[in-house]
């Protein structure tokens, strides 16, 4: 019964941990296409009056437009872009070309998103001890029974060794005290050395 609701339990945090972690990694997202979203109109709100656009999060994305030999583009073009970690796209036609670069969602950014929130940091650190914790009681719960079985089936097979073992002695015992099998003096010594066994294992 203990261990079920142990279980029950730890299946619940692990869902819920799940879930929260869900909830964090869509507010991440949420929050990162909102700042291309206020890039892209911080760009096209001053497109084609400047030529350079200083954009609200210059780090995630990059713009750049040439027409007619002109280049209009976010202040950060010019920047080295690795672009191992960015999506890029591009699109042309006659003497206009269009480029945007949107750096990829990756593991690291998450992380600095999870502690510029606080309040996102806290309950995953803390439903991930929660869950390590019932994890723990989970596998020592678990182990309890079965080193309890096997040391009681052990006891059992020494128990069942022991008393068969008893049994056949006596058995003998009692064959011996039939002088036709063996010569008299054998069959003594055989007794004797039979009753020696017997009372060291009924001693035990």
């Amino acid at each position: 019964m203990k261990r079920g609701i142990l279980f029950l339990l730890w299946v619940f945090i692990l869902l819920f941990s799940v879930a929260t972690f869900y909830v964090s990694y869509s507010a991440y997202i949420h929050e990162k296409e909102k700042h291309i979203a206020e890039n892209i109109s911080t760009f096209l709100f001053n497109y084609p009056e400047k030529n350079l656009v200083p954009l609200p999060y210059p780090e995630i994305m990059v713009l750049k437009i040439k027409d007619h030999g002109k280049i209009f583009a976010s202040a950060n073009f010019a920047a080295p872009i690795p672009l191992e970690n960015f999506l890029f796209s591009a699109k042309g036609k006659d003497k206009k070309s269009v480029e945007v670069y949107v750096r990829k969602a990756s593991f690291d950014d998450f992380i600095f998103f999870l502690f510029a929130n606080p309040i996102f940091l806290a309950m995953n650190l803390f439903l991930f001890v929660i869950y390590l914790a019932f994890f723990y009681l989970m596998v020592r719960e678990l182990e309890k029974p079965v080193t309890a079985k096997v040391k009681d089936k052990k006891e059992k097979e020494k128990h069942f060794i022991h008393t068969e073992l008893i049994k056949r002695l006596k058995a003998l015992k009692v064959l011996l005290h039939t002088e036709k099998i063996l010569g008299k003096e054998a069959t003594e010594k055989a007794r004797n050395l039979v009753d020696e066994m017997l009372k060291k294992l009924e001693n035990k």
